[in-house]
Order: structure tokens, then sequence, then C-alpha cells
């Protein structure tokens, strides 16, 4: 066994240690919603105006795109000294935190809108996404709630491509239908959204299929997420980002029923190659620990 193997099983120990004994794992699984309909993507009516204010101002809309930017403003708080340290690789610190607020609360509201206004997540990543900045551009506190962790849209007359999409049209990837792009010589699908809603939608399939399930977000609050046709209860692969704009951070869901958030050697050897530095790794009951590298 190589050294750098030794310090990953080690750090692995440890983590695993605290991370079960912080968080521990209640029994219930997570459950995530639907997914949407690949052939309905793109293809909705372009919503009204009376409809857009009616959801983005709507207590259950700020119920829950406030759950999510809470939560995201704890994953991403990056301050290493408040961070520990889990190992060093190739000369340099891992970080990493146990984070005190789970995805599942998130889920919760996501739900709770869902069943007040069940068509608006029947509308594809672009629609949701616009009612999102709309929102947050609508309530000042919402705003600056989600402006400590990601970038708000310039607004012009023109149309502004969400980063999600920008990335998949420049790595090259072949768009078979709208909202979803193909890395065929990896076997991946990538599928467009909400940074929120793809979190879910990993999760819940990770929960119903047993396999890792993961994606990338961005800082305008874009995502992908992502099904490996060769992935595992250990590991899944990503597409490899050559090209800008980078993600803010890369997530991923581990199945066993431990709840173990340890990264495994796949994970290593993936973080090992990103020009990412931001990691979330979940388990399936939205518990998840953010390692810096």
């Amino acid at each position: 066994m190589k050294q750098t193997n030794k310090l990953k099983m080690i750090a692995a120990m440890a983590i695993s240690v605290l991370s079960f004994t912080i968080t521990g794992c209640s029994s219930d699984d997570f459950f995530g919603l639907e997914e949407m309909d690949d052939t309905s993507l793109g293809q909705n009516d372009i919503l009204n105006p009376r409809e857009q204010t009616s959801i983005a101002s709507s207590q259950e809309y700020v119920n829950y795109i406030t759950a999510f930017y809470e939560f995201l403003n704890e994953a991403l708080d990056i301050d290493t000294t408040k961070m520990d340290i889990l190992t060093i690789m190739k000369g340099k610190p891992v970080y990493y935190k146990i984070n005190s607020i789970s995805f599942s609360f998130v889920s919760s509201k996501m739900k709770e809108l869902n069943k007040a206004y069940p068509k608006f997540f029947t509308y594809d990543y672009s629609q949701q996404k616009y009612i999102e900045d709309l929102s947050l551009s609508q309530d000042k506190t919402l705003g600056n709630l989600a402006s400590k962790v990601r970038q708000m849209p310039k607004r012009t007359k023109g149309i502004n491509p969400e980063d999600a999409f920008s990335w998949c049209i420049s790595q090259g990837y072949p768009n078979p239908s709208p909202g979803v792009f193909k890395h065929n010589k990896k076997g991946l699908t990538m599928k467009l959204g909400t940074a929120a809603y793809c979190m879910d939608q990993a999760i819940s399939h990770t929960v119903s299929n047993g396999v890792e399930f993961g994606g990338y977000s961005w800082y305008d609050g874009s995502g992908i997420w992502i099904t490996d046709d060769n992935a595992t209860e250990h590991s899944m692969h990503f597409p490899h980002v050559y090209s800008t704009p980078y993600p803010q951070y890369d997530f991923h869901v581990h199945p066993n029923i431990l709840c173990d958030k340890t990264p495994s050697d796949e994970d290593w050897d993936t973080w090992e190659n990103s020009v990412i530095s931001n990691h979330i790794i979940f388990d399936r009951n939205g518990q998840c620990v953010t390692y810096y590298w």
C-alpha cells in the first residue's frame, strides 16, 4: 500500500467516527421530489408576469429559498481557522467541517412549495431559476442571504444564459433534448436545474437506486445533476472540468446505510485532478460534510 493510501485510510477512519458521532443517522429514508419528465423540459409556455410574481412572493417559495441559502451559507462557510485538518495531500492540508444544517430541511420546504404550487416543479430549469432570481431581487433580506454565496445575474435586454448551460456548451457535450446533455464516452447524463433541485434529485435518486449520484453548481445558482451508467455504491464518474465558467463546488451522495461521508479512494482521485476546491459529500438523509482542498 502506498503512503498516500495509508494517509487516506487514517483520515477516513477519523472523519467516519466524528461524522457518525456528531450527526448520527436516522432510519428514515430521504424522499425527494419527482423527477421532471425529460421530454417536457423547455416545452412549457413562458410564464406570465402575474404567475411569476405570485410564486416568487409566496410564503411557501420564500420559506423554501430561505432554507436553501441558509443551508448553503453553512455548507460553503469556508473559514480554515474554524475547520479541522483531515490530512495532508501533496503537501497541502485538506480541511473539513461537519455541517449542522441538513438538506432534508430544504427538501421539506420544497414539498410544501410543491403542494401549494404543483405546477412549479414541472417548469424547466430556466423558468425555475428566473423565479428564484425574481424572488431574490424583490426581497432585500433574501437577496443579502443569497449574495453571500452566489453572484446575482446582471439583467440586460438580451438573454443571460445560465452558467451551467454555458459550461455544458463550452465543454462540447451533445444536447439530445432541452435541459439534458450527454458525455457519451463516459456514459454520463447531465440534467440542468437550479442548484437546490439538482441536490434534491441526486439525494433522492441515490436513495432509490443504491448507487452514487452527484453534480456541479455554479456561482449564479444554476447546476447539473449527473447520472453515471457505471456508478456503484462506492464511486461515480464526474465530467472533467477544463472549460469556463468553472463550477463553484461539486457534490455527491454516499448511499451506505451507515451514513458514512468519508471520501473514498475514488473521491480522492477525482479531487486530485479537479480545479474545484469545495466538495460536499451527502449521506442518504441529507446530512453533509464539506471538504476544502
